[in-house]
C-alpha cells in the first residue's frame, strides 16, 4: 500500500486527538476559582500530608471533569449515555467512554489502512467498531448488573417484610437491607439511605433508584 495515504490517515487521526485535547484543556472560570479555594483549604492544612493528598485529588478531579465535559459535548446523547453508564454500577465516567471509543477508532483504522485497506473504508470501519464495542460493553455490564439485582431482590423483600413486621420503621428497615445483601441490592439500598440522611425524601430516593434500575422488579 502506498505510503502517502498511511500518512494521511495517521495525520487525521492525530488532528482529531488534538482537538479533543484542546478540548479538555478548555479554561473554566468556575473550575479557576475552586481551584483558588482548595488551595487555600490546602495551605491551612495541619498536615503537609494532607495537603499533597488534597492536591492529588484535586489534579485527578479537574482532569476527569475536563475529559468528562469534552465527551458530553462531542458524543452523541450525553444524558442517555450518563444514565447508561450509572447503570452498569462502575465508576466509569463519559470522558473514559469516549477516550476508549476513540482509542478504538485509532487502532482499528490504523490497522486495517495498513492490512490495505481503503483509508475511507479503514475510517469507516473504526468509527463503526468505536461507537459500537463501547455501547455493547456497557450494555452488557447494565444486563449483567440487573440480572444480579433480581436474583437477590427477594431476600430484600423478606428482610422488609420482616423489618416492618417487627414494628421497625421503613427508614431503618432501608438501612438494614442495605447492610445485610450484599451486591447490587446492597448497593442501591445503601444509596437510598444516603440520599435520605442528607434530606432527600423516601419517595424521591426510591423513583431515582427506580428510574436508574429500570427493572419491572424494583
Amino acid at each position: 500500500m502506498p505510503l502517502m495515504p498511511i500518512i494521511a490517515l495517521g495525520a487525521g487521526l492525530m488532528v482529531i486527538l488534538m482537538l479533543m485535547a484542546v478540548a479538555f484543556s478548555g479554561p473554566s472560570p468556575e473550575r479557576a476559582r475552586i481551584r483558588r479555594m482548595s488551595s487555600v483549604r490546602a495551605r491551612h492544612s495541619e498536615s503537609a500530608g494532607a495537603a499533597v493528598e488534597a492536591q492529588m485529588r484535586r489534579i485527578t478531579a479537574n482532569r476527569g471533569n475536563r475529559m468528562d465535559a469534552a465527551a458530553m459535548r462531542f458524543l452523541p446523547r450525553p444524558a442517555l449515555l450518563k444514565k447508561r453508564l450509572a447503570m452498569t454500577g462502575k465508576t466509569w465516567t463519559p470522558g473514559q467512554y469516549g477516550m476508549a471509543s476513540v482509542g478504538i477508532v485509532v487502532v482499528v483504522g490504523l490497522l486495517l489502512a495498513l492490512k490495505g485497506l481503503p483509508i475511507l473504508l479503514s475510517l469507516l470501519v473504526g468509527v463503526v467498531l468505536g461507537f459500537g464495542i463501547p455501547h455493547m460493553t456497557v450494555g452488557y455490564f447494565i444486563k449483567r448488573r440487573i440480572a444480579k439485582f433480581n436474583a437477590k431482590f427477594p431476600d430484600a423483600i423478606e428482610l422488609l417484610v420482616r423489618g416492618l413486621r417487627y414494628g421497625l420503621p421503613i427508614s431503618e428497615t432501608i438501612q438494614v437491607v442495605g447492610q445485610e445483601v450484599d451486591g447490587p441490592v446492597g448497593v442501591e439500598f445503601r444509596s437510598i439511605t444516603d440520599k435520605m440522611k442528607i434530606g432527600r425524601t423516601m419517595d424521591a430516593a426510591l423513583q431515582e433508584t427506580a428510574d436508574r434500575l429500570q427493572t419491572p422488579e424494583f
